[in-house]
C-alpha cells in the first residue's frame, strides 16, 4: 500500500461573539467552533477541518474546493486566516 500527501488550503473566519470569538470554514459547510480568544477559534476550526476531510476521504465523499470571495476576507467585522493542512493517505 502507497501513502500520498495531500495538502487542503482553508480559510478561517472569525467573528467576536458575546463569550468569546466565534470560527467558522465557509468551504466546509457546517464546520462551526469557538474559543476564548480569535487564534484557540481558529485552531480548533482547523482541527475540525481536518477531522472533516478525513471522514470525506474515508467515506469516499468528493472533497469540496473552497471559494472565497476576496470582499468576505476584508470584512471588518471579522479576522481570516488561511491555513494548509496536511494529511497523509493510504491508497
Amino acid at each position: 500500500m502507497k501513502t500520498m500527501t495531500m495538502a487542503f488550503a482553508i480559510t478561517v473566519f472569525v467573528k467576536k461573539d458575546t463569550v468569546g470569538y466565534y470560527a467558522f470554514v465557509p468551504g466546509l459547510k457546517g464546520l462551526h467552533t469557538d474559543g476564548d480568544t480569535p487564534e484557540e477559534a481558529a485552531n480548533h476550526a482547523a482541527d475540525a477541518a481536518q477531522a472533516y476531510i478525513e471522514s470525506m476521504i474515508k467515506h469516499g465523499e468528493a472533497i469540496p474546493i473552497q471559494q472565497v470571495i476576496e470582499y468576505e476576507k476584508n470584512a471588518e467585522d471579522r479576522l481570516a486566516y488561511d491555513m494548509t493542512i496536511i494529511k497523509e493517505i493510504k491508497i
